[in-house]
């Protein structure tokens, strides 16, 4: 049997891990090239973020990752999806990361984002590529990074017309998801997900459609495509 003491001593070197693996994703992130052919797309829960990557994925002829994340991960991994499916976007309790750190010779969160940002850059080296959510923005700072809001009472509104709840259910469902998320984004990436600064492109669907918002990331793209041949023809 494992003691509390050997726990937590072992937790407290994973989390050490964790933080100089955090440290060095950021040193070598900051090094690379912007690049014009790949989209991130982060998205508040009822704001329209998916339908947008969808359509600008379509309209641009490239590739969406979403779901196909998790399957590369499971593969990875050489999990279930539905067990990495329960992990995505979240991180796990306290009490979760000390007994399953106590199990595993390296630290979840460490493994968790050394699998994604390998999965990410692969995406990225390949181009033509919109990555929706998955800490897109913190691990490929050189993407094109878009955020996607709404107000909450909107988001709210949007959520149980599309699932069919009621607005109290449907407000627990947003704030959880809210909280979740920013805990991701802390956690892992030691990021505010909500901060505007994280990105190059903020918007919000309040008052223009989904179709006029996916306008405006493309053209994004094209204006981003155009400044690197003219820097390039230099």
């Amino acid at each position: 049997m494992v003691r509390i003491p050997d726990l937590a001593g072992r937790s407290l070197a994973r989390w050490k891990v964790d933080r100089e693996v955090a440290e060095r994703f950021w040193r070598d992130e900051q090094a690379r090239p912007m690049a014009w052919d790949v989209v991130t797309i982060s998205r508040e829960l009822g704001s329209g973020g998916t339908t947008v990557a969808k359509l600008v994925a379509q309209q641009l002829g490239f590739r969406l990752w979403d779901r196909e994340i998790l399957e590369a991960m499971a593969g990875r991994l050489k999990a279930e999806l539905g067990h990495v499916e329960k992990w995505d976007e979240q991180v796990p309790s306290a009490v979760e990361s000390i007994m399953r750190g106590a199990l595993q010779r390296t630290p979840m969160t460490a493994t968790y984002k050394r699998i994604l940002k390998e999965i990410l850059t692969e995406i990225a080296a390949r181009g033509r590529a919109v990555i929706l959510g998955r800490g897109g923005a913190c691990l490929l700072p050189e993407s094109l990074r878009v955020r996607v809001i709404a107000p909450l009472d909107l988001r709210i509104a949007r959520v149980a017309e599309l699932e069919k709840i009621t607005e109290h259910q449907a407000r627990k469902l947003v704030l959880e998801t809210d909280a979740r998320r920013r805990r991701f984004g802390h956690v892992h990436f030691r990021q505010d997900l909500d901060s505007p600064l994280l990105y190059d492109l903020v918007i919000n669907t309040q008052r223009m459609s989904l179709e006029f918002a996916a306008t405006l990331v493309i053209d994004a793209v094209m204006e981003r495509k155009a400044a690197l041949e003219k820097e390039a023809a230099r």
